[in-house]
């Protein structure tokens, strides 16, 4: 995975696929998406998206 700035086509199943080589865990998809729509700050999302 390409990590790019501000990246408006990232999607959340990319998005989650990527971080489960790295942190395993189980991740909504929604929340993940609406995060990626609010901020590029990967560590939030992790927070936020944690099932």
């Amino acid at each position: 995975m390409k990590y790019i700035v501000d990246d408006k086509n990232l999607d959340a199943a990319t998005f989650i696929a990527f971080a489960n080589q790295i942190w395993q865990g189980s991740y909504n998809v929604e929340k993940t998406q609406d995060a990626l729509s609010k901020t590029g700050c990967g560590q939030q999302i992790f927070k936020t998206c944690k099932r």
